[in-house]
Formats: structure tokens, sequence, C-alpha cells
């Protein structure tokens, strides 16, 4: 997997759940590629693993993700977007621009 450009945030949290969001258009430089998207909080994959394909190349194609984490230990956190395909480049844009990736700590139950 390789980090996505612009999907990676540090923020502090207090020993809670997080509901991490991610939502982006992208698209393939090849046929029938397998892309694979993931979503790391410090560096350890929490899930979930989307697996996306067949498209054709140059097609826009949308990724949705949203996850709520077990509970977090108080402290900076960085979560990141990742992706990865088995051919091929996948191109995403920037955040604010099209796509957006948020963490919002959950404060009840």
């Amino acid at each position: 997997f390789t980090d996505i450009p612009d999907f990676s945030l540090t923020v502090t949290v207090g020993p809670r759940r997080c509901l991490l969001n991610l939502t982006s258009p992208y698209t393939a430089s090849v046929n029938n590629p397998r892309t694979f998207f993931t979503l790391d909080v410090d560096g350890t994959s929490v899930g979930p693993l989307v697996g996306m394909g067949p498209q054709t190349v140059n097609i826009e194609e949308i990724i949705a993700i949203s996850y709520l984490t077990s509970v977090l230990s108080s402290g900076a956190r960085t979560v990141k977007a990742r992706v990865r395909s088995n051919t091929g480049t996948i191109s995403i844009p920037s955040t604010g621009s099209q796509g957006s990736f948020s963490v919002i700590e959950v404060t009840s139950s």
C-alpha cells in the first residue's frame, strides 16, 4: 500500500472511538485493475480493506469508506488513507478539490 497524498491527518483525541471518512473520485491508467483501499491509524491498518474493480482506463470511479475505530488511547494519532493496485497507476485528486478525508471523535456511545 502507498499513502494517498493529502489524505493524512494528525489529530489529538481522548480515549474514544473515531469515525474515519474517505470519499473521493479516482481513475486508473490501465483497464481492469484490482484496486484496494485501507485506512491506517499510527501505521496500523484498522480497516476496512475495500477492493474495487474492474474499471475502464481514465473513467472516474468513486470510493467512499466510513469506519468506526475501536477506542483509541489519548494523544496525537496519525490517520491515513492508503491505496494499492495490481497494475497501473491510480490517480486521486487532492482533498478540497473533489475528495474529502475526515476524522470525527465520537463523544457518546
